[in-house]
């Protein structure tokens, strides 16, 4: 596998460049693949319209929560395998983890379809804006099919050590999707269902890379074979363990953005305003998910290969770059807002683009230690320690968040709305501080990241042991 050594040994600083550089260009396409539908709407449609995507936010963000289930489990699971030297079970789970996402995406796809209405009256849609929701909703989710293995060949080709390949699938999609907003939009003045048909496009683009890839490259592990997808029982149960806190951590930022809607649509142009900031947030966050997804990886092989001390190594040095990132990206939010919330209403919008500037130099702060709670998240959901992972998935978004967003809204109203974000932001990365801080000291007294992975080896070895003297 290229880059196989470097997962196991070498500067662990290296290898957390090597992996995450290719991810955090790829989040970063797919962040700006995702708000690139709202800057054109913004701008030549209206900021009506624009509100009308941010309804349609948080159900594309739960559609998400259910295909990185089998993404990130299914990668992440079959990287453990590589790791343990078992590259054919690999090649299973990977197999497995396809006929997964398809049968869940066209069952959400169905189900999305007949269930739509009360979906975007979740989302918080007002009736200037709904049809514009509806519009670009019905749309949108016929993509599913392809959304959900393009996301699924992405991250496996990560893990078999090929960051940069599956960066390419995602500027693929990222390219077309540009093109044709700019087509449907701005040429044949389509509106939403221009920005709609223009993603689904990027969708099957992004997808048609990873099938490329998986049927005539001769340097990739995982091999697409009928045989293999046979579903094993215990390949599905894992993947969905690992995949879990990945899906409520979707969910919770689902649950979030609702809640986050249905607050602020009380509040003049707070509609608009949101779906500005929290595209703007995405694309601060998403090189950060990048190191996380960079990270993910690594951790699992290095599990899979009982080296626990690597893990740490690694660990530390995300959390370096995590940092540092977060730093100057919360400096340039807080410094120079105007310049990007422009990017999304024409200067007439004098009072929308007023109230988000102002809002936007405190809304990015926390940021600046998000790292801390992805990258031990990350730690917990490669080493199957799932109760963990999910707990710190739940908590910035879910336990901290919307608690914050209600006690804020109560006593400072808008206000306090916006500042919930930061709030949470701080409180999840001091919690997950403090998680990591307990499993460091296990592994400095036992060599083991967990008790139950010190038993389990324990176990094991007298189980060895047991059978060598039946022999």
């Amino acid at each position: 596998m290229k880059n196989r050594d470097l997962m196991s040994k070498g500067n662990p600083f290296k290898a957390v460049i090597v992996f995450s550089i290719p991810s955090i260009i790829g989040m970063l396409v797919n962040s700006i693949y995702n708000i690139v539908d709202k800057m054109f709407i913004g701008n030549y449609v209206s900021p009506v319209a624009l509100a009308g995507l941010q309804v349609v936010n948080p159900i594309t963000i739960l559609w998400f929560g259910v295909l990185v289930v089998f993404g990130i489990g299914g990668s992440s699971y079959a990287s453990n395998k590589l790791g343990e030297k078992k590259d054919e079970e690999a090649n299973k789970v990977f197999n497995n983890a396809i006929v997964l996402s398809t049968i869940t995406s066209l069952v959400f796809m169905v189900l999305f379809y007949i269930f739509y209405d009360p979906l975007l009256k979740l989302g918080g849609v007002l009736p200037e804006n709904y049809t514009y929701a509806k519009e670009y909703f019905l749309i949108y989710i016929s993509g599913f099919f392809f959304q959900s293995l393009a996301y699924l060949f992405m991250m496996s080709i990560r893990s078999e050590g090929r960051p940069a390949f599956a960066m390419i699938s995602q500027v693929t999609g990222f390219v077309v999707n540009i093109v044709f907003d700019y087509l449907f939009i701005v040429v044949f003045h389509m509106g939403v269902k221009g920005a709609a048909i223009a993603t689904v496009m990027g969708n099957i683009a992004n997808f048609m890379v990873g099938l490329y890839f998986y049927f005539f490259s001769k340097k990739n592990y995982f091999k697409i074979s009928l045989k293999d997808m046979k579903l094993n029982k215990e390949y599905v149960s894992q993947i969905l363990s690992i995949g879990v806190s990945s899906m409520v951590l979707n969910f919770c930022t689902a649950i979030s953005v609702f809640v986050f809607n249905n607050v602020l649509k009380k509040y003049d142009n707070a509609l608009s305003i949101l779906g500005i900031l929290s595209s703007l947030g995405t694309l601060c966050f998403m090189p950060l998910v990048g190191i996380r997804q960079g990270l993910l990886p690594l951790f699992s092989y290095n599990y899979g290969d009982k080296n626990n001390k690597r893990i740490f190594k690694l660990y530390n040095a995300g959390a370096f770059y995590g940092i540092l990132y977060g730093v100057i990206i919360s400096l340039i939010m807080s410094l120079f807002p105007a310049f990007f919330i422009n990017l999304f209403v024409e200067n007439a919008e004098t009072a929308i683009i007023s109230e988000a500037v102002r809002i936007s130099r405190f809304y990015y702060a926390g940021v600046i230690l998000i790292a801390v709670n992805m990258n031990t998240s990350a730690l917990y959901q490669s080493t199957r320690q799932k109760v963990k992972a999910i707990l710190l998935s739940m908590m910035r978004q879910f336990l901290f968040l919307i608690p914050s967003i209600y006690i804020l809204d109560a006593i400072f109203m808008s206000e306090g709305v916006w500042a919930a974000t930061p709030v949470s932001d701080f409180l999840s990365a001091l919690i997950s501080f403090l998680f990591f801080i307990t499993t460091y000291i296990v592994f400095k007294k036992t060599g083991y990241l967990s008790l139950r992975d010190m038993k389990n080896n324990k176990k094991s070895e007298e189980d060895l042991v047991d059978c060598r003297n039946y022999s």
